[in-house]
């Protein structure tokens, strides 16, 4: 079919370009789009003249949308839309899997990011984090003491902190929002998991849920968003969409409304409905560049084409070859008088036959291709373009590699990018032409002396910032340190915070943000339950004959202080969690079987238990520790046993540590 393309040739103008990648494609597509070299040199030609033909949707698409709203390129994605991919459809659909699904998180987190059913995007990252933390999933949610704030825990934890007042009623204001937005997702779905309805019953009460005048308000700002965005493709779809879904419930009742069945049942249904159901867009009136891609039967009537990814992997599709019978048994049924109407259409020539279609409608036809897809796979040109450039050898293939100051100079991203490369080059004393260093030059000095046009100055600080950048951080001024590090009293633990990673020092030490702990039991958790229990050990066999010891005694002193440990570091819900309660009676038993150890070592040898749980810092038992005239160390020593002159310092450790067997001069003790 090719060679009779051969008069067709000589009507149009054809160019060929090779980019190194994919998203070089669309960059020269670009290039040759935006307030650009075709529409910049040919007055009576828009947007609305071109086209541009995708070869892989998934390989070009989303770049492609995303590199043309950055030059402002008013594009039409001319493809129909899936109704099961619409995110109002999918918030829809959601909303029924939750009772489907007995409330899967992936589910609910999609209904509360959505921002269409009246709950703010704030009171929605308060819930995501509270379900996240307390690691509340499926018929939890609809539990109620999972959600009830412990009043007794935070007055009891937070006694001694000064900002007590304020943090209570913050985490008052917290289980507020929370159980609101609760309250609001539960109240949508609520009757829906009712038993023995009908198909029209539950119809009934799905439109009723999804015409909650909330959930129409977060629908109507959504579209006011797309409006305001220019994203008219979605705002048109969603206009469509809302009839769409109503009209499958209303097919749903007259085929089946008096049949009892159940929510999963109807669900299926209309999920099925959705996955089949496309949505069809008018092409927009105002000057918008058409992409569309080989699919479709139609091809626009454009006078500029531009055909990207024409590699051999995407064209001819590879789709296209995919059948579920070969062609050799589709020729054996068509010789048996099988009508297969399915596999009587050729998808190869179809795609042929659109590129014919193009060319004999082209003024200008530019093709292109990349030597390598997004994910780095080799790619060569496809055979169709080396047919043609077998009728055509002396067709000129442009090889694209930077962006030249001929394409630049008709968008004002596309030049800045380009006079950074230029000036970049300059500062590292790389080779340049006199016409690009002119070039980059005089756009820096255009910005510079018009700042009055603030996209200039914006465009001209960027330039400048990016230039010069570097990752060298200036010490705190004096001012902002005085206010952060407003003391001279120092702990151990935050030397050696400092000293792993001085950044993470200046988090927890100096900005000290209010961080929720972790649901789980932590490290810091049992160590201060532990050491609650073993202050109270230490006191009991002071002065105790330890060959004569009633370890029932000891025990019952362990899980005394053990409990109290537990109520003073968690709340409710995290004592009544089950794995927390599983590592907490593992902890109680490790520590009953240390407190064995600890008397069989004091038995054994001659040190004697003397102090315990003492603090060294100014009015403690022992003076703090100066690194200077000013700073010093404090802290608290879990324990000291003594044997006459020697002295041993014990440090109780709940988790894994290691060890470095040190011995101190007397003369240091002291």
């Amino acid at each position: 079919m090719l060679v009779k393309l051969i008069h067709v040739w000589k009507k149009i103008k054809l160019d060929f370009y090779l980019t190194p990648n994919n998203k070089g494609e669309l960059q020269q597509t670009k290039n040759l789009n935006v307030k650009t070299k075709i529409i910049k040199t040919n007055t009576d030609i828009r947007f609305k003249d071109m086209a541009i033909y995708l070869t892989d949707a998934d390989q070009y698409e989303n770049e492609l949308i995303k590199t043309f709203t950055r030059y402002e390129i008013p594009i039409f994605l001319d493809k129909r839309r899936k109704m099961a991919d619409n995110h109002i459809i999918k918030t829809f659909l959601a909303l029924l899997r939750l009772r489907v699904n007995n409330f899967r998180s992936e589910d609910l987190f999609y209904i509360l990011n959505s921002k269409l059913i009246g709950i703010t995007e704030e009171d929605a990252d308060i819930l995501v984090n509270f379900l996240t933390y307390r690691k509340i999933k499926g018929s939890m949610f609809e539990n109620d003491k999972y959600f009830a704030m412990d009043e007794d825990f935070y007055q009891k934890n937070l006694a001694n902190d000064p900002k007590k007042d304020i943090k209570i009623a913050k985490k008052r204001e917290e289980y507020r929002i929370v159980n609101e937005a609760r309250a609001r997702i539960l109240g949508l779905i609520d009757g829906l998991d009712e038993k023995d309805m009908t198909v029209k019953d539950l119809a009934t009460k799905i439109y009723k849920m999804i015409s909650d005048p909330g959930i129409k308000a977060g629908i109507n700002d959504f579209q006011d968003k797309l409006l305001a965005n220019g994203a008219l493709d979605d705002y048109k779809e969603n206009e469509q969409i809302w009839d769409e879904f109503v009209g499958t419930l209303d097919q749903l009742v007259i085929l089946m409304g008096e049949r009892t069945m159940p929510l999963v049942r109807v669900y299926s249904l209309i999920e099925s409905v959705a996955k089949d159901v496309q949505i069809g867009l008018i092409p927009p009136s105002r000057d918008h560049l058409i992409v569309t891609d080989f699919a479709r039967d139609r091809v626009s009537n454009k006078r500029i084409n531009i055909l990207m990814g024409m590699d051999d992997s995407y064209f001819p599709s590879q789709e296209a070859k995919d059948y579920l019978i070969s062609p050799d048994e589709a020729e054996e049924l068509e010789e048996a008088q099988i009508d297969l109407k399915l596999y009587a259409k050729d998808r190869d020539m179809a795609e042929l036959l659109s590129l014919y279609k193009i060319i004999s409608r082209s003024d200008k036809l530019i093709l292109s291709y990349a030597l390598s897809d997004k994910e780095g796979k080799d790619l060569s040109e496809s055979l169709v373009i080396r047919d043609i450039r077998k009728i055509f050898p002396n067709l000129k293939k442009n090889i694209l590699l930077d962006t030249k100051a001929d394409d630049a100079l008709f968008a004002k991203e596309s030049l800045k990018k380009y006079t950074l490369n230029i000036l970049n080059k300059l500062k590292n004393k790389e080779k340049l032409s006199e016409e690009d260093k002119d070039h980059g030059i005089a756009f820096m000095e255009y910005l510079r002396e018009n700042p009055s046009d603030l996209e200039n100055k914006e465009i001209y600080d960027k330039i400048k910032k990016g230039l010069f950048y570097n990752n060298n951080k200036k010490p705190l001024d004096p001012s902002i340190r005085e206010v952060l590090y407003k003391k001279h009293a120092y702990s151990v633990s935050e030397i050696e915070a400092y000293s792993a990673c001085p950044y993470k020092h200046f988090i927890a030490y100096g900005l000290r943000p209010d961080v929720e702990k972790e649901f789980d039991v932590d490290a810091l958790d049992i160590g201060n339950i532990v050491h609650k229990s073993f202050e109270d050990l230490s006191k009991l066999i002071k002065d105790m004959d330890l060959e004569d010891v009633d370890f029932d005694q000891i025990d019952e002193l362990l899980d005394n202080k053990f409990r109290e440990g537990i109520d003073e570091n968690l709340d409710k819900e995290r004592k009544d969690n089950p794995k927390n309660k599983y590592i907490l009676k593992n902890i109680n038993q490790a520590a009953k079987r240390n407190t064995r150890q600890i008397i069989d070592q004091l038995n054994k040898g001659d040190f004697k238990l003397e102090y315990f749980e003492e603090a060294f810092d100014k009015g403690g038992f022992f003076d703090p520790v100066y690194v200077d005239e000013e700073n010093y160390l404090r802290g608290r020593i879990d324990r000291i046993d003594m044997a006459g002159n020697l002295v041993r310092v014990i440090d109780y450790k709940t988790g894994s540590v290691s060890y470095t067997h040190l011995t101190l001069p007397t003369s240091d003790l002291v």
